[in-house]
Order: structure tokens, then C-alpha cells, then sequence
């Protein structure tokens, strides 16, 4: 039994076939995957490098939070005449905060940065306990939250004593203030 000779013209066509067949592979499983990690690389950058600079911009203010007008300092700045009334500012926007995001405040201490005198400030340190979304929820209300927040540290742990699948969480909190006479 012989095979049946194929013409130029189909061998043509079979041969544009698999060369255009092999360039939608190359396509679709070579330039096409690489090309999304790339936009999602340099979109990822472009928002780190937008952090980078509303963070070195409110580290520029913060020495320069005594001239703010107050209006201003007011709407970015924790207030008050002594550390220790900027202190309780600041525990009652972290109360807040935490009675907004459904979040159980097992502890709250508040100290004022009274050693630093280029760019005053108050830390807090809270624990609490919730659910993960609560977690979720306090994150992102301390993102923008005003007056600026800062977060300096996050310890989470799991508790298997607790129901529900409860995380306990610890976070500290710096927040610059602002001298009102």
C-alpha cells in the first residue's frame, strides 16, 4: 500500500498551519503570562513608591506640626496642651476606632514621647481580641484614619481556647501631636 503524494500546495498549507499554530502558543502561554506579571510588577511599584511619599511627606510635616495653621493640625494631628492630654486623645480615637471595627479591647496604655523635641509625639499599645475580619476592619480604618496613625508593630496570635476562631492581637501605635495653648 503506498501513500498517497501531497501536493506543494497542501504541504503549504500544513506548513502555515503549524507555524501559525506555534506562534498562538508562544503567544498565549509565553508573552501573554509574562507581560501580566510585568504590569502587575510595575503596578505594585507605582503604589509603594506613592506610599514612600505621603510617608517621607507627613515625616517632613512632623517637625514642622508646630506652624501647622489649626485647622490643619487639627485634622491631621493628635491635640493637646500637655503629652498627657494628647495621650488621652489618643485613647479615645483607638477606642473609637476599636468600637467601629467590632474589636474586644482586653488593654490600652498610652505613653508620651517626651524625650523626642524635633517631632513630639504619643505611643499606644493595644490589645485586643476579634475575628479576623475585625482585624481586617481596624487596618484598614487606621490607614486613614485621622488624625494620622502610625502603626509600629502587629503581633497576632491564634487562640484555641476561644470560640469562634478569635485572634488576639497586639498593636502599637504612634501618633505625632500638636501643642494647643
Amino acid at each position: 500500500m503506498s501513500r498517497p503524494r501531497i501536493s506543494a500546495r497542501e504541504r503549504r498549507t500544513v506548513t502555515w498551519g503549524a507555524i501559525v499554530a506555534a506562534i498562538a502558543l508562544v503567544v498565549a502561554y509565553g508573552v501573554l503570562p509574562v507581560a501580566r506579571r510585568w504590569s502587575a510588577r510595575e503596578e505594585a511599584i507605582a503604589v509603594a513608591r506613592d506610599r514612600v511619599a505621603r510617608l517621607e511627606g507627613l515625616v517632613a510635616a512632623g517637625p514642622a506640626a508646630s506652624t501647622l495653621p489649626e485647622a490643619a493640625g487639627s485634622a491631621l494631628l493628635v491635640r493637646g496642651r500637655t503629652p498627657d492630654l494628647a495621650g488621652a486623645a489618643l485613647q479615645s480615637a483607638l477606642q473609637e476606632l476599636a468600637r467601629t471595627s467590632r474589636v474586644s479591647v482586653s488593654r490600652l496604655e498610652v505613653h508620651a514621647d517626651s524625650t523626642e523635641a524635633s517631632s513630639p509625639g504619643v505611643r499606644a499599645s493595644l490589645s485586643a481580641t476579634t475575628d479576623i475580619y475585625g482585624l481586617a476592619d481596624v487596618l484598614a480604618r487606621l490607614n486613614g484614619h485621622r488624625p494620622v496613625l502610625a502603626a509600629t508593630e502587629l503581633a497576632i496570635t491564634m487562640n484555641p481556647v476561644l470560640r469562634g476562631n478569635l485572634l488576639q492581637f497586639t498593636l502599637g501605635v504612634r501618633a505625632p501631636w500638636l501643642v494647643v495653648p
